[in-house]
């Protein structure tokens, strides 16, 4: 490969071979002799980085006692922690009790939904609430009952569903489990009646119609709707049954003895309630107007007492009842976090 040199006399820029390193030459230009100069140093190859000499790990250690391939793995590693950065905090693990609170929420809608139901029917039974059959309000109404009672339903199912996240040593997880199915069932028989109920109220017929039909039924029975009726009314007392038992043991669990206490009050005074109505005044000869003389009236007001006052009260215990397991299921979160 040419290199190129410089004349040190003319100062000529000069072309020549590399074999005429540190050789003497002459300048084609001003004839003066000169050497060349000698060739460069060769450049040296850069030092390899120096590697940290990896440590062999040691082989496992058989178990004592053991066949040729029972070896001893170890500790299992721990599962890394997981961290935010962007905010300087740990995120707190979501918990079985956490999902619990979430149900809790969605049953405080559920109860006020089917306590909206009982009583507005009560409003008609008692004709607090002035309806003819076949007309828009009564149409109105039906549609609104028909839609709080299966309302309700649906909300105690997807609230149930969250509580069977409780965690399995609080021995509540059988009970809430068995409860959530029937409560399933019970919202697919109210979807049934909700189409029948509908249908009905909907069902364009004259009152001479509605007269023959309803004759009709009455000698030739369609045991559909009995049955579903029935059925709903065994799968939802199965529902509450098994419900109270979930709350009894997770507030046992839960160490909330006070609820408890609470708990057995509440299914021993709420069954009495319709006891009470039948012994103080739930017969029609006791719904008879004011005017006729005591003891074989009663006032009508005290017959709406006695309806409504049992409602009531029960709806706002057992909204009690699930606030009081939410804040012991929020302190065992909590405690599980730390």
């Amino acid at each position: 490969m040419p290199i190129r040199i410089q004349c040190p006399t003319c100062q000529a820029s000069l072309s020549m071979p590399e074999t005429m390193y540190g050789k003497a030459v002459r300048c084609p230009n001003c004839q003066s002799a000169f050497q060349c100069p000698p060739a460069p140093a060769p450049a040296s190859a850069p030092a390899a980085p120096r590697r940290r000499p990896e440590s062999t790990p040691a082989p496992p250690a058989r178990s004592a006692g053991g066949s040729a391939f029972d070896v001893d793995r170890g500790p299992t590693p721990a599962a890394p922690d997981v961290f935010d950065y962007d905010h300087g905090h740990r995120p707190r693990r979501t918990s079985g009790w956490d999902k619990v609170r979430s149900g809790i929420f969605f049953l405080y809608f559920s109860t006020l939904c089917f306590f909206l139901f009982v009583a507005l029917n009560f409003a008609v039974g008692l004709e607090d609430l002035e309806v003819t059959p076949a007309t828009t309000t009564a149409k109105i109404l039906a549609v609104v009952a028909s839609l709080l009672l299966l309302g309700g339903a649906i909300l105690a199912s997807i609230g149930e569903g969250f509580c069977c996240s409780v965690p399995y040593d609080s021995g509540a997880k059988g009970a809430i489990t068995g409860s959530t199915v029937f409560m399933i069932l019970a919202t697919l028989g109210i979807s049934v009646l909700t189409v029948f109920d509908l249908k009905e109220t909907f069902r364009k017929e004259s009152p001479e119609e509605r007269l023959a039909r309803q004759s009709k039924e009455s000698q030739d029975p369609d045991l559909v709707k009995p049955i579903v009726n029935l059925t709903v009314v065994g799968t939802f007392l199965a529902t509450v049954i098994l419900f109270f038992f979930f709350l009894t043991l997770a507030s046992v669990h839960l160490g909330q003895w006070f609820q408890v206490k609470s708990i057995m009050a509440y299914c021993v005074a709420m069954p009495l309630a319709p006891l009470a109505l039948l012994m103080f005044g739930y017969f029609p000869e006791m719904a008879a107007p004011t005017n006729m003389a005591p003891p074989a009236a009663l006032d009508r007001s005290m017959v709406k007492l006695l309806k409504y006052g049992p409602v009531v009260v029960g709806a706002v215990w057992f909204a009690l009842l699930l606030a009081g397991l939410s804040s012991g299921a929020g302190r065992a979160s909590r405690r599980a976090a730390d």
